[in-house]
């Protein structure tokens, strides 16, 4: 028998498992301790193949699973089952009986790609698993291979012939030394794995690009599994920041020639995988802890691949200068006492290797996507910085590159002009986007080399502060020129304000061209020139000559308009050739001037020369009209590419269209709101009330009538689907949430209606400015003026609708079909679920509470959240959340904290509450129970807009924000801290009654104070003593609220909401700094906010009695919270608990009195009735009686009312409490008397009983007297009729009795007549008509009384009525005279 050698190949490498039987694995690292190992099996195969001849021929090499290499410790699981978790897999791997091969160091999952890395402890796991392949977890098979580290090279090539690894090993080890480990994947594949010790070895083969083996060249490429898992998801070292291996020390040397330039920069910079456009929002917004602030002082050495992430957050940090500093930081840090020296003087310092920030900044955009451009562009125009334009796209592969201009990340660009109107007497305020709205446009750019820099004339020509929005060599001290962004145009905008320090009458767009003009291509200049209003070139006088190499005449007739500016001192002898060149220009029929940055031979300060070219500028702007963007770049776009060419953008755009048109139908457009999203603008708001009545009702029959209306509005909200809705949700179920047609589908239909809000705005605006014109100029009133803004901003409030208002709908009918089991004309609920939980995940923002209702769709959420928790499986979140009062900033800091792009400007810009996923940086998460924050920023408190609303708003919304975040900012504008601490009583106090009624519920959260626009350095420890004194306040707040409660183990705030006065209170500088309209954010703001989020993240990761939530639980907490914040009745309408204490002080006071009144009252006027009921003998007479009871008890009662009043008075006189409860006197009063009526009712109405009760007494004794007479004198008839009477007789004389008898009761039961008492009717009726004024009324009556004397006219009680004529009075009755309430209340 023959025996194949290959077989054994591998064993007497490492005498290990073997897994199939052609294993080509080569180890070359020597292993003494295995040398007996290895001498034994040398001989043991050596007496096989004596005994059993070895074959000639061993066969072609086929395919290989297995890879050994020194140290291998991870394995890659592919094809995995959607429910599998980390601790899934952990169990599974870990389980050497079954399945597993030993302890598991790490597990990382990567959800879109169904893979998994698992790191074992040691390595001989690896292949105890390989071994016992093939593996199945939940009942599916997966695939498991080893996985590569960074250091291994993937070698393809054409299919392989050799029979052995030794003519790559030798090869490899010649011309790079030693291997680790050589891996083939198979003969067909033709694909190598190298694993080198050495990752400068390994980047120096990758930058080679290629390996030769015995003629046959294989391209080599860095083998990163890691990067085909996870694409853009979370970047670890190898996908978004690069190897581990320090770029500075790669020896590169010849290799790098090979390469295109601009390829091996970015090659250098680590951003292969994402040129061009492939870096998302999720990679960039993807938390670092690793530093702790941007630059500090004592910041470690960061490698290359490190900068453009660096880059791109600082920046999504609106941190102003980083496109300026983040490029310095791999320099060599000097330490702190390092000494400079003479030598220093003499040293050429100038690296021209170094990496030029503006080559970074443009690099790093050309790797974003189009979502991120757009957020990019925001995040610079804030910090004032230039943004690309027309930028140059290199393809590698053809070595060709084309010019692009820029305009998806124009579109969601917003600028703020102030302008005035002709009479100079009102200022009208218009937002704008850059890419609509009329500018003039000049065009800055050089010829040739110049000392002077046009960028930095051009920012002092944007500010006086010089500010640095183009970048230029004077921004960054000892930096290298830039090489990559020749070609590059720039552009940027300058507003106008509306006053005296406008640069311009109209707003202008600046364009600046980087590089000499004869670096650009043809068509680009062409273009360029057809946008422009005035181009300034910079030039020296030599350029102007007519046999200049530069041909400046053919690059300035391009333009129409133009500002030479030549950059030389003036002397006489050139002013010919500057006379000839003009003229040429000129005669051209151009519009020409020249001006020079010297005056004679005296060079001008920036000041002096931005004066003069101002003024050049304006003279020249005269003459040109203000055009937008849109229509330049439409009328020129024919002969250059557009970023919007591409068939994603178009299909976008033609959905986003196809909705506007269906939305255009339905008309009114500034009532969109209700006839396009009718059920979260009219159906939703009847809902939420009802659904809190239902809360809180007690009674069956309630709870059932709620039930009935409740479930009318919601068929009702089903059949009420608009078909721009129906539209809208299919578009978005049609596509998957990553694919960018979804996106920019849903960029387009923002920017569309963005547009559609701005143009009725502006329209509303300007239409109430000339009826207020009007109104002022006929006549001052004031009050009409007021009514007419009022109603103009309900109509622009009406008008704003965006695609939130979209995004909410479904929301409500999506709820409410869960709730019913019903289906719509809508896409199915499962596939929208994904849809919007796919659009969290990739960074989108999600609305959680419904602002304009105060409505959480509970059920529509709960599906939401726990699609998300299945997508990231089921890994932990920390819920940061902000509360703080309206326009305080919240939604800008956790802008600037985390990236995120939440609604910011002035007013209510945040309605309700809404969150954003945003993921942990991988290696963070080993160190932190959770992997994920869920950031959810919340409206403003006391919201001006809500001025009428009860504080039950504001209470109910901290509640539940504070009781949903595991770390709550208290966000404070300046360092008055009252209204928050208002705020706080009421929420610790809620916290406690909802826990006393649920006892799972968990309030135990942490909260930080973040004091925005505090400067200076004492701020904080002058501060100290308000601390002090607020976490007093509320400790004894807590404790007042537990002792209410009757929880007795709750007495410090800190036990509520974790608080360290020390360690959790920042004082934050202001926002802006500069001058509008160049204002631009102050960089130690972004600083600091960096700072406080390391702290508060550190802070999280570092808490040992605190076990984060996945969102599956936090579902279940959230729904918990809500139903106790609708349930909680009582403690929302107080401001603070002081008022809680001082209303229950009160209350109490109240109940008392009324219960001691009510039994005094009760008693007397009961026994009073008894008494007088009891002597009546007739009904007349009881009738009588009855209504002089009631007389009686309504002269009692209105006594006690009144001394109940005067009562309260002294009482609220001498509380404790009295600032407090004043604010409910009218209240109080109010129930009094209510409660005084109550009593008057409860008393008639038992004195009614008394009156019946007797009336049937009477009746009853008057019945029997009569019955025995008619008994009596019937049977003495019978005596006397004895005999032959007739039964006519019989009869008659019987009816003749019968009437005597009637006649008599009659009389008996009408009595004696009974005087009428006209006084007391005409008291009674003055009583019934002055009720809320009796105390006035009886004194009037009291002084008129008593000489009072009515006089009877004759013959009066002869007519049927009586008349006004029959009666007379001495001393009439006067008008009551018209007094005001305080006075009655005196």
């Amino acid at each position: 028998m023959g025996v194949d050698i290959q077989t054994y190949r591998f064993r007497i490498g490492t005498f290990k498992s073997v897994q199939g039987l052609d294993v080509k694995t080569l180890t070359c690292s020597a292993n003494y301790s295995r040398g007996l190992k290895i001498v034994g099996s040398v001989a043991f195969i050596g007496i096989l193949l004596l005994i059993a001849g070895v074959e000639s021929n061993p066969g072609p090499l086929t395919t290989a699973k297995c890879t050994c290499s020194a140290n291998q410790t991870k394995i890659k699981v592919s094809g995995l089952p959607t429910n599998v978790d980390e601790e899934d897999l952990e169990n599974l791997f870990e389980n050497e009986k079954k399945q597993g091969g030993g302890s598991v160091k790490e597990i990382t999952i990567f959800p879109d790609k169904a893979t998994a890395i698992v790191e074992f402890e040691e390595e001989e796991a690896v292949e105890k698993v390989l071994k016992k392949r093939p593996i199945k977890i939940k009942k599916k098979t997966v695939d498991i291979e080893p996985y590569h580290t960074t250091y291994t090279v993937e070698l393809k090539g054409p299919p392989l012939t050799w029979t052995s690894i030794d003519e790559p090993s030798k090869c490899l080890k010649k011309s790079y030394g030693e291997v680790s480990c050589i891996t083939f994947s198979s003969q067909e594949s033709g694909t190598m794995f190298v694993t080198f010790k050495d990752g400068k070895v390994a980047n120096k083969l990758v930058l080679k690009g290629e390996l030769i083996v015995e003629e046959v060249t294989f391209t080599a490429v860095f083998h990163c599994p890691e990067n085909k898992i996870h694409d853009n998801d979370e970047f670890t070292d190898v996908d978004c920041i690069g190897s581990d291996v320090d770029d500075k020390e790669m020896d590169t040397g010849h290799d790098e020639d090979r390469l295109y330039p601009y390829e091996q920069f970015i090659k250098t910079l680590g951003l292969v995988d994402y040129y061009p456009n492939k870096i998302s929002i999720s990679c960039v917004m993807t938390i670092n802890m690793e530093y702790g602030s941007m630059f500090d002082k004592d910041q470690t050495k960061i490698k290359v691949t490190e900068l453009p992430w660096i880059l791109l957050r600082s920046l999504l940090g609106v941190y102003c200068k980083a496109r300026d500093r983040v490029a310095s930081l791999i320099k060599e840090r000097p330490g702190s006492q390092e000494q400079l020296t003479s030598e220093w003087l003499f040293t050429e310092s100038y690296d021209d290797t170094e990496i030029n920030p503006l080559d970074l900044f443009i690099t790093v955009y050309k790797c974003c996507d189009p979502m991120l451009k757009q957020l990019l562009f925001q995040k610079c125009y804030s910090c004032k910085i230039a943004v690309p334009f027309i930028h140059v796209l290199h393809d590698f592969s053809s070595q060709s590159s084309r010019s692009v201009v820029s305009i998806w990340p124009l579109r969601c660009l917003f600028i703020q002009n102030r302008y005035v109107n002709n009479e100079g007497k009102r200022n009208l305020s218009v937002e704008e986007g850059v890419y609509e709205h009329s500018t003039n446009l000049i065009t800055f750019a050089r010829i040739g080399k110049s000392d002077n820099s046009k960028s930095e004339m051009l920012n002092w020509l944007l500010s006086d502060n010089n500010c640095k929005t183009f970048f230029n060599k004077n921004c960054v001290p000892q930096m290298s020129s830039h090489k990559y962004s020749e070609g590059l145009v720039e552009i940027f905008w300058l507003p106008v304000g509306g006053n005296s320090m406008d640069r311009f009458n109209n707003p202008v767009t600046f364009l600046n061209c980087r590089g000499s003009l004869h670096n650009f291509q043809e068509e680009v200049l062409e273009f360029v020139s057809k946008l422009t209003d005035i181009f300034v070139v910079l030039l020296d006088i030599e350029s102007l000559h007519d046999t200049s190499k530069w041909c400046t005449d053919d690059y300035v007739s391009k333009f129409s308009s133009m500002i030479i500016i030549i950059d030389n001192p003036m002397i006489r002898s050139n002013e010919p050739i500057m006379n000839t060149f003009r003229s040429k220009i000129q005669s051209q029929g151009k519009n020409c001037e020249l001006i020079s940055t010297y005056q004679g031979k005296r060079k001008l300060n920036p000041i002096e020369m931005t004066g003069i070219l101002q003024r050049q500028l304006q003279n020249l702007l005269i003459k040109h009209h203000t055009l937008s963007l849109n229509n330049r770049i439409t009328s020129w776009s024919q002969n250059i590419d557009l970023d919007e060419d591409v068939d994603s953008c178009k299909d976008g755009k033609s959905r986003a269209n196809n909705i506007m048109e269906e939305m255009i139908k339905a008309e009114k457009s500034l009532e969109w709101k209700t006839v396009i999203t009718p059920v979260q603008a009219t159906i939703s708001n009847r809902i939420a009330p009802l659904i809190k009545q239902q809360q809180r009702l007690q009674y069956q029959t309630e709870i059932k009538d709620i039930d009935r209306k409740l479930l009318l509005l919601r068929h009702s909200c089903l059949d009420n689907v608009t078909p721009t809705v129906e539209k809208f949700a299919c578009y978005l179920c049609e596509t998957h949430a990553c694919d960018l047609s979804l996106q920019f589908f849903l960029g387009w239909l923002n920017i569309m209606l963005a547009n559609q809000k701005m143009s009725a705005v502006h329209e509303l605006q300007t239409q109430c400015n000339l009826d207020i014109d009007r109104l002022t100029s006929a006549i001052n009133d004031k009050q009409n003026v007021d009514l007419l803004l009022k109603a103009t901003e309900d109509k622009i409030e009406k008008s704003s609708f965006s695609i939130e208002h979209l995004l909410r709908e479904i929301n409500h009918i999506y709820n409410v079909r869960l709730i019913l089991k019903r289906d719509t004309c809508l896409p199915p609920i499962d596939k929208m679920k994904t849809t919007l939980a796919e659009l969290i995940y990739i960074g989108y923002t999600f609305e959680l509470v419904d602002g304009d209702n105060f409505f959480l769709p509970t059920r529509w959420v709960e599906e939401i959240l726990r699609s998300l928790s299945h997508k990231i499986y089921r890994k932990r979140v920390l819920t940061l959340s902000v509360l703080g009062l309206q326009s305080s900033g919240k939604s800008t800091l956790l802008n600037t904290m985390f990236g995120s792009h939440f609604a910011a400007s002035s007013g209510r810009c945040t309605k309700g509450l809404t969150l954003q996923l945003i993921p942990m940086f991988q290696r963070i998460t080993k160190r932190c129970d959770f992997s994920y924050v869920l950031v959810v920023d919340t409206e403003g408190l006391r919201a001006t807009e809500l001025y009428d609303c009860k504080l039950a708003h504001d209470n109910e919304l901290a509640t539940f924000i504070t009781g949903l975040g595991d770390v709550t900012l208290l966000n404070v504008m300046g360092e008055n801290i009252c209204e928050i601490n208002d705020i706080l009583n009421v929420t610790v106090h809620a916290f406690i009654r909802l826990k006393k009624a649920n006892k799972s519920l968990d309030i135990r959260k942490t909260c930080y104070f973040v004091h925005q626009n505090v400067s200076g350095i004492l701020t904080a420890r002058n501060a100290r003593p308000g601390l002090r004194i607020l976490v007093q306040k509320l400790d004894d707040a807590t404790k007042d609220a537990a002792q209410l409660e009757n929880v007795p183990n709750i007495s410090k705030f800190n036990e509520i909401l974790e608080f360290d006065m020390d360690s959790q209170v920042f004082h934050m500088p202001t926002l802006w700094q500069g001058n509008s309209p160049m204002t631009f954010v102050n960089c130690e703001y972004s600083q600091h906010v960096n700072y406080v989020k390391s702290k508060v993240l550190r802070g999280a990761c570092e808490m040992t009695n605190k076990s984060y939530k996945s969102l599956n639980d936090l579902v279940i907490h959230m729904k918990d919270l809500w139903t106790g914040v609708l349930s909680e009745d009582f403690v929302f309408s107080f401001r603070n608990n002081l008022e809680i204490k001082a209303y229950i002080h009160l209350n109490e006071y109240f109940k008392q009195t009324h219960s001691e009144i009510e039994r005094q009252v009760y008693d007397k006027c009961c026994v009073y009735a008894q008494k007088t009921f009891s002597r009546s003998i007739d009904k007349k007479q009881l009738d009588y009686d009855f209504d002089n009871a009631k007389t009686f008890t309504d002269k009692t009662i209105d006594n006690e009312e009144e001394k109940w009043k005067l009562e309260l008075d002294a009482f609220l006189r001498q509380s404790n409490y009295s600032e407090q409860q004043v604010q409910w006197k009218g209240l109080t009063m109010t129930r009094i008397v209510t409660s005084c009526l109550d009593l008057k009712s409860n008393i008639r109405l038992e004195m009614s009983a008394l009156y019946q009760d007797r009336a049937v007494e009477i009746l009853t004794t008057m019945d029997k007297t009569h019955e025995d007479d008619l008994i009596k004198r019937s049977w003495n008839l019978a005596k006397e009729l004895k005999g032959n009477f007739s039964d006519d007789i019989i009869n008659e004389k019987f009816e003749k009795i019968w009437t005597d008898i009637d006649s008599q009761s009659l009389m008996r039961s009408s009595g004696e007549s009974k005087s009428i008492d006209i006084k007391k009717i005409i008291h009674n009726y003055l009583n019934q008509l002055f009720d809320q004024d009796k105390p006035l009324l009886k004194k009037l009556l009291d002084s008129r009384d008593q000489n009072a004397v009515i006089n009877k006219l004759q013959g009066s009680f002869a007519h049927l009525c009586i008349d006004k004529c029959d009666f007379t009075a001495k001393k009439t009755f006067m008008a009551l005279p018209r007094v005001s309430y305080q006075e009655r209340q005196n």
